[in-house]
């Protein structure tokens, strides 16, 4: 997937065959289907990957500074809760690591 540093969600809920192809750009990647992986590529912004073991749904997003302010995690969280069913308080979420020093 073409990521852009938005807010929008890819959602593959359905088996994927070699010749399928996604025009457009998201920051989050999020599925249902056994064997689909999902991932994100980051330089300088923050892989944040979401879990939920009861719907056995997983998200990979990429959060760049404007997807963070513009709320990719929370809105993430939000389509796995209407779209799967998830309750926020059973998803699991990692926050990897990122370029850029500590501001105190």
């Amino acid at each position: 997937m073409k990521q852009v540093h938005g807010t929008e969600a890819l959602v593959v809920d359905r088996a994927l065959s070699p010749m399928d192809r996604f025009a457009g750009g998201w920051d989050a990647l999020v599925t249902d289907q056994p064997g689909i992986m999902v991932a994100v590529r980051t330089a300088d912004c923050v892989p944040i990957l979401m879990h939920d073991p009861q719907r056995r749904v997983v998200a990979a997003i990429h959060a760049g500074w404007r997807g963070a302010v513009a709320g990719i995690v929370p809105k993430t969280l939000a389509l796995l809760e209407s779209r799967f069913g998830s309750r926020p308080g059973q998803v699991r979420i990692s926050i990897g690591p990122s370029a850029g020093g500590l501001l105190l």
